[in-house]
């Protein structure tokens, strides 16, 4: 079973990959997933519903946190730098298939699973959407999470299941994240 997945793993990012490759969907697709360019517009939305939000500001603030500081703590540090050695570490496709997968952007050095980037988009447009609770906002929210997707993809850096893993991640950061905040500022106000 394992196998079978793997394989369609494979054929999948190869197919990704391989889509308009050497046009201006490269460098779209690069620009998407560079992260300074993803932290910076998240952090830019998170600060103006700090500013302009009266009523749940607040909450979304203190759960983003908790959310930020759990991705950081399990993804970039524990999974990355001690278990996925141990556990199971699974090489980029980049590098796993150097002649039929191409490197677009920074390369990835680290394990491929989950996808770090899923992670942190998931569990902040999660916690956006359960605080603003607008169809527009689900669907954007939807939208930039399939385009991330597609984008790791496409620039060789994963697989098809470490987007989902990095998606279930981020979703579970997220939801601790919300009841924590939401539990904490209860508290607080009975106070």
């Amino acid at each position: 079973m394992l196998s079978i997945i793997a394989d369609w793993d494979f054929v999948v990012a190869k197919a990704i990959n391989n889509f308009a490759k050497g046009s201006f969907i490269d460098s779209i697709s690069w620009f998407i997933s560079y992260r300074a360019f993803v932290i910076g517009l998240i952090a830019f939305i998170a600060l103006i519903i700090l500013w302009k939000d009266k009523k749940y500001g607040k909450y979304f603030f203190i759960a983003f946190m908790i959310a930020i500081c759990l991705h950081g703590l399990f993804n970039e540090v524990l999974w990355e730098k001690a278990l996925a050695n141990k556990i199971w570490y699974r090489e980029p496709p980049h590098l796993a298939y150097p002649n039929e997968i191409v490197q677009i952007g920074h390369p990835n050095r680290e394990t491929s699973f989950p996808s770090d980037h899923m992670s942190f988009l998931t569990l902040s447009l999660v916690i956006i959407c359960y605080y603003y609770r607008k169809r527009w906002v689900w669907l954007t929210s939807l939208f930039a999470i399939i385009l991330m997707g597609l984008s790791r993809i496409h620039n060789g850096m994963h697989y098809p299941t470490d987007v989902l893993g990095g998606i279930i991640t981020g979703a579970i950061y997220a939801i601790i994240g919300i009841k924590t905040s939401n539990l904490f500022m209860r508290d607080k106000t009975a106070c």
